[in-house]
């Protein structure tokens, strides 16, 4: 995955810019991030690093004069409470997972592209690029994730979901 660090910022820079337009200027925004981390982009709150999102909304906070509050919470719930209001932004949100959400969200431009990957037992390895390539297989995914790719089979049944928090 290629990035660019000047991208990112672009796109969060009007992010940013687009939820303080349509708000009344406000006092701090809160920003929703992943309890669990999604590395590199961001570590678990008490980590020693933060990651590429907390620093570069920081540098965006320090360079347009807006305060922030950096709220980690699981996945699931991170998007529940930006639909009721309780944050303002989210960071890395792919509009994709998004799809049943009753909010119609505005997003940035694309900075980077999200793979699923499969991955086995030493041994135990089985070729395929699509969830119905793995018929009755139980997947372990992340909680609170979507996964464009696997959500029907999910939803059929054909491969059984298993969520973790790690």
């Amino acid at each position: 995955m290629i990035i660019s660090a000047s991208g990112i910022l672009r796109s969060m820079l009007a992010m940013v810019a687009l939820v303080a337009a349509g708000s009344l200027h406000a006092e701090i925004f809160r920003v929703g991030i992943f309890a669990n981390g999604d590395r590199p982009f961001s570590f678990p709150q008490n980590s020693p690093q933060p990651g590429i999102y907390p620093e570069l909304i920081h540098a965006i906070a320090r360079e347009s004069g807006y305060q922030i509050e950096l709220v980690y919470v699981p996945a699931a719930r991170l998007l529940r409470m930006f639909e009721i209001g309780e944050l303002d932004i989210e960071i890395g949100a792919n509009p994709a997972w998004r799809q049943s959400s009753p909010i119609k969200s505005v997003y940035s431009d694309s900075y980077a592209t999200a793979y699923e990957i499969i991955c086995f037992r030493p041994g135990e390895a089985k070729p395929g690029n699509h969830a119905n390539d793995f018929p009755g297989y139980d997947i372990g995914v992340q909680a609170g994730y979507y996964y464009p790719n696997f959500e029907k089979a999910f939803a059929e049944g054909k491969v059984k979901r298993r969520d973790t928090n790690n």
